[in-house]
């Protein structure tokens, strides 16, 4: 993973697994303080982490995991492309890949923004932007992808069917724990969940699940420090913020209900 503050990879990754304070935090607290170094570090962070989704989504893209396409090319495109590439189809298709696995990656994050800053502000006043900006594009381009990328993997690899109906059947309880909750008459496509027999599940497919969990875990903790390090908060602050944040799926399942069974 590139790293506009460190020169190798080797030093982002190793900092990425084994030092997650010293990989979100602010380095440069001077940047954060004019208007002039708040536009370059704002451009900087969004390139960075523009780079970083484009490392994400190509490796799955051109794997054939997460979202692909078979729709032929368009003939703007095909016109566009004549004389350039002899399969203007092919092309499509990879960029089509490539667009709808950034996309997921890149809405996610923007939900963690708005909940984590959003948080922030409730709890330290509405300064930071910036400085939560940092914390989550570092964040979400590391771990959140790592997640992702994972449960893709999962989701379309032959013989991991187990361990991916585990981690489906995890997200359908939670959805039920919701509806049931609010006592609303609603379902999900395929009904509740069935139980998964953690026997059946492959030794890869433990592994993967595994590393799900690790990586969820660097996930919330590094928001945790970005929180304490970046907004110097105290830790019922960042636990505060953590909470928020880890809260806002549960909002997303309420509201997605309310609307079924209110609105629609």
């Amino acid at each position: 993973m590139t790293n506009i503050r460190r020169g190798s990879l080797v030093g982002s990754v190793f900092d990425a697994v084994f030092r997650p304070s010293e990989f979100v935090s602010v380095r440069e607290e001077s940047e954060f303080r004019d208007r002039s170094t708040l536009a370059l570090r704002l451009a900087g962070l969004t390139g960075f982490y523009l780079w970083n989704v484009f490392l994400y989504a190509t490796p799955l893209t051109l794997a054939g995991i997460g979202f692909t396409s078979t729709a032929a090319a368009p003939e703007w495109f095909a016109g566009l492309t004549a004389g350039v590439v002899q399969t203007p189809d092919t092309l499509w298709r990879l960029l089509v890949g490539l667009v709808q696995n950034s996309a997921f990656l890149t809405i996610a994050t923007g939900v963690v923004l708005v909940s984590y800053h959003g948080s922030v502000a409730l709890v330290t006043g509405p300064g930071g932007v910036l400085k939560s900006f940092h914390t989550v594009v570092y964040t979400t381009g590391a771990y959140l992808a790592a997640l992702f990328t994972g449960v893709m993997y999962l989701s379309t690899t032959p013989g991991l069917g187990a361990a991916a109906s585990l981690v489906l059947n995890l997200q359908k309880k939670g959805f039920y724990l919701v509806i049931d909750w609010l006592g609303a008459d609603v379902g999900l496509p395929g009904g509740r969940p069935d139980a998964v027999v953690v026997g059946t599940i492959s030794p890869t497919g433990q592994a993967i699940l595994a590393l799900l969990g690790v990586a969820a875990v660097y996930f919330l903790y590094s928001l945790y420090l970005g929180a304490r390090i970046n907004h110097e908060m105290s830790r019922s602050q960042a636990t505060a913020v953590l909470t928020a944040v880890a809260a806002a799926p549960v909002i997303y399942i309420v509201g997605t209900v309310l609307y079924s069974t209110v609105i629609l």
